[in-house]
């Protein structure tokens, strides 16, 4: 728990930003006498832009790496490998992150200019970010701005981060709890997840029908999605152990379905 206070080691990484930075918008409104709920509103897209020009940028450094896996295709090959720095890069250390994870655990010969292979797990969250993006944009709330929709956005985010999460292999992300059984951690975090992005839609003016269309809707796909994952946690060291992250990321679902919020009249049959 006292690593969250550890900034100089990168306390809650991106998490922290986001609790931080609300926290600073939070007092800074409360200073200023004005809505921080119209402020949310108006960065929600910014803040998911950014996170996905963020993973391109853990990506291109090799940090926040995924678990080894074996491509095969040559495109994958070479988005999951990383090669070692020249001498002249960086004195102190051959980086990349990744490569030096694996020599340090005597996975990787000090020789090797290249790491084992791991899940572009960096690439996968920006890939999904975006998509989220659009899917919020053209289905949800069609005719409406985008900033009409923090909830959905954020809610989005937090379901992609939690999956994401499971096919990180960095020892640094902050595992805590008991291990938990891999097929049900991801029944419930769906169902949750679901729950919550029905209840959420509904403050979009969506009838009860449509809301519990799009509920089931994203239910349904992300179990699909999520579902090998939670076979793969079975054969993990570390087995089903949630990080830091993806505690933020349930909680951050939890606050966006079932947080209070004014609904909007229905406008959409």
């Amino acid at each position: 728990v006292l690593a969250l206070l550890w900034l100089h080691r990168g306390g809650l990484d991106l998490w922290g930003a986001w609790l931080g930075g609300l926290l600073a918008l939070l007092i800074w409104s409360k200073a200023t006498a004005q809505d921080p709920a119209h402020w949310v509103r108006l960065l929600s897209p910014s803040a998911l832009i950014a996170i996905a020009i963020g993973r391109i940028g853990s990506f291109a450094s090799g940090c926040d790496y995924g678990r080894i896996f074996s491509p095969q295709f040559a495109l994958t090959r070479a988005l999951s490998e990383h090669a070692r720095w020249p001498s002249e890069v960086m004195e102190l250390s051959a980086g990349p992150p990744v490569w030096l994870a694996q020599v340090e655990r005597q996975m990787l010969a000090a020789s090797s200019v290249v790491s084992l292979p791991t899940h572009p797990v960096q690439l996968y969250e920006a890939s999904l970010v975006a998509a989220w993006l659009s899917i919020a944009l053209l289905h949800f709330a069609p005719g409406k701005a985008i900033i009409e929709q923090p909830r959905i956005l954020l809610l989005g985010y937090s379901a992609i981060a939690f999956a994401a999460e499971w096919l990180r292999g960095d020892e640094d992300r902050g595992l805590i709890g008991p291990s938990l059984h891999g097929p049900l951690i991801v029944c419930l975090s769906t169902v949750l997840f679901a729950l919550s992005l029905g209840i959420a839609v509904r403050h979009l003016g969506l009838t009860v029908s449509r809301s519990i269309q799009a509920g089931v809707a994203f239910g349904f796909v992300y179990g699909a999605v999520t579902w090998p994952i939670g076979q793969l946690l079975q054969h993990a060291p570390e087995g089903g152990r949630l990080s830091l992250a993806q505690c933020a990321a349930l909680l951050m679902a939890a606050v966006c379905g079932f947080g209070a919020g004014k609904k909007v009249p229905q406008t959409v049959a």
